[in-house]
């Protein structure tokens, strides 16, 4: 079931969108990751630094959106999981992974746009096919993305989906190529920990 229910974070209601029909967004987004690397998200899954995944204030969680650093052309469709940033001048926190793919890790923060695509899966791992949806400027690009050397990402929780996936999400993980290594660059950067993953009972607490 999607967590779309509204909550209250220090007092203050959050507001949730009424149509998601076409929602789309211009907003700054910043990263998080080994300071929450295997805590609990909003919606009860494990944040996992290398996952691709998001955490947004309003959208329905789980869900996807493509997020597109409009400096660079660079998109890719993530999994909505958590509910953050709560800073009035930030409307996304991507994982750490998602932040390198997007070339936005060694700044801490970029401006992106976000276009939400549908309910995301509630069983199984995404993984793969989120890989498959990255694209530079709207096209797929000369080397496709592929699993990174790292431990595997965590399996969202594994509650039975009684609805079939909308048509819209079928059309946005159809056709892709099949993903080649991505060569990270070997740069310690620390992190910029201003996402948002705790447990639902947590809205109380602003970060």
């Amino acid at each position: 079931m999607l967590a779309s229910k509204p909550y209250k974070v220090a007092g203050k209601d959050q507001p949730l969108p009424e149509n998601l029909e076409g929602y789309s967004a211009e907003g700054l987004a910043s990263w998080y990751g080994t300071g929450f690397h295997g805590r609990s998200t909003a919606n009860g899954e494990i944040f996992d630094k290398m996952s691709i995944s998001a955490a947004h204030p309003s959208l329905p969680l789980p869900s996807y959106a493509r997020v597109t650093n409009v400096n660079n052309g660079k998109s890719i469709v993530v999994r909505v999981n958590d509910r953050g940033p709560f800073h009035g001048d930030r409307a996304l926190d991507v994982s750490e992974r998602v932040a390198e793919i997007l070339n936005f890790k060694h700044k801490g923060m970029a401006r992106v746009r976000i276009d939400y695509v549908g309910p995301a899966a509630l069983s199984g791992s995404d993984e793969g096919k989120l890989l498959a949806t990255y694209r530079v400027n709207g096209n797929l690009p000369t080397t496709a993305l592929a699993s990174l050397e790292t431990a595997p990402a965590a399996t969202p929780a594994t509650t039975p989906n009684p609805a079939t996936t909308q048509s819209r999400v079928g059309a946005a993980f159809s056709g892709f190529s099949t993903p080649q290594p991505l060569t990270r660059q070997g740069v310690l950067v620390q992190p910029v920990l201003s996402g948002f993953a705790f447990s639902p009972s947590a809205y109380n607490a602003q970060r």
